[in-house]
């Protein structure tokens, strides 16, 4: 709802209520590089290049299909400046795991091999949708709430909302800034990270989480009556931060 453009602006009281959930992945893609020490291009690398077919038999092992394992690119490695099969290879390589319950061992797969490279994981998380929608029912009727005890101590009467703003901070969020509220308690979440499966940056030689803190922050902004007129004549106005 946006907020009156009316320059005599009535007295309101505001209200701010947010709700903050740790939410964990159930999902996530590994991307890992393999030095080979000849050349295969396309799909086949997977199939006929020794040191990724090797990866690729051990994942198997723990329960990885062919369809989640995607070679990404191939990078080759030219010394004499003759392209040949015989030169070396770097492969990138895509693997989804959609149980992370076996994530313990698709890392120890991709970690044991001599040549391979763990990069980095992305984690995939449930649709957050259904709970967004819970969450603003929930933070507006703590609104309405809270205004009315305000209204009764002040001695006022609510007669409506005047404005209404809510917003969605996720730290991992692909849209635009304004999903994201710059609030030191996001700043906090920003820097957590969980640790899983015991696996640190020691073992792996960086970072991995697989939960993360979302946040809802709803302001609303209600008209009231009964408040007195200060001196110059303009209503006063009362603002309430949870």
């Amino acid at each position: 709802m946006a907020e009156p453009t009316d320059r005599a602006k009535p007295a309101t009281i505001q209200v701010s209520v947010e709700h903050s959930e740790e939410i964990f992945a159930d999902r996530a893609d590994l991307f890992a590089s393999i030095r080979g020490s000849s050349l295969v291009t396309g799909n086949a690398a997977l199939t006929k290049a020794r040191e990724v077919t090797q990866l690729v038999s051990d994942l198997k092992q723990c329960g990885i299909e062919d369809k989640d394992i995607l070679l990404e690119g191939v990078y080759a490695e030219v010394s004499s400046g003759t392209l040949t099969k015989s030169s070396h290879a770097t492969y990138q390589l895509k693997i989804h795991c959609s149980q992370l319950d076996n994530l313990a061992n698709v890392l120890g797969a991709i970690t044991s091999q001599k040549n391979t490279t763990l990069r980095y994981i992305q984690w995939d998380y449930p649709d957050t949708d259904k709970l967004r929608e819970q969450w603003l029912v929930s933070c507006i009727e703590q609104a309405n709430r809270k205004a009315s005890l305000i209204s009764q101590a002040l001695g006022v009467q609510l007669m409506g909302v005047y404005s209404f703003r809510d917003s969605y901070a996720d730290p991992e969020s692909p849209r635009g800034p304004e999903y994201m509220m710059p609030t030191a308690g996001m700043q906090a979440t920003r820097s957590k990270s969980r640790s899983s499966i015991g696996i640190t940056r020691e073992d792996l030689g960086m970072e991995v989480s697989h939960a993360k803190t979302i946040m809802l922050r709803v302001e609303v902004e209600y008209q009231v009556s009964g408040f007195k007129e200060q001196a110059n004549g303009e209503p006063n106005r009362q603002h309430c931060d949870r």
